[in-house]
């Protein structure tokens, strides 16, 4: 009976070997200049909705546009650093991120006895701002941030 070391990571309990697929027939990870047009998207869509926010803007234009920073931004402005391999996994990890982001903020403005959702709105879109503007430096000056 072979040992732990002896033991072929690939071998299935059938005896059949996985096949791997070579590194050049993977796909290819989505590339900085696409994470970056994407930050600079977000970033627009961020300075929009602050000057909604500051201009006192209502209506479904702003409630779509607030549901798509609130599912998106967030997470982004941490996820897209991380630079994953698999697109599906950095955007959902981004979703799941913002949700998780901001049912923190909330929790706490609730505990805190500050719950003013505008003022909480704005906070966010500041915080998330420079974190975009960082990440699109490649799209905007063909810089990569590092």
């Amino acid at each position: 009976m072979a040992g732990k070391r002896d033991r072929d990571p690939r071998r299935i309990d059938s005896g059949e070997l996985l096949e791997v697929a070579p590194r050049s027939d993977r796909p290819e990870r989505p590339t900085n200049q696409l994470r970056s047009r994407l930050s600079f998207a977000l970033m627009g869509l961020d300075v929009v909705l602050l000057v909604f926010s500051s201009l006192g803007v209502t209506g479904p234009l702003r409630l779509l546009l607030g549901l798509s920073f609130g599912l998106i931004v967030p997470g982004w402005s941490f996820v897209g650093f991380l630079e994953l391999d698999s697109a599906s996994l950095e955007f959902a990890l981004s979703v799941a991120s913002s949700l998780a982001i901001l049912m923190v903020i909330a929790q706490i403005a609730i505990t805190l006895h500050v719950w003013h959702l505008l003022a909480i709105q704005v906070i966010v879109e500041l915080a998330c701002l420079p974190l975009l503007a960082w990440r699109s430096r490649v799209f905007v000056r063909g810089v990569h941030p590092k």
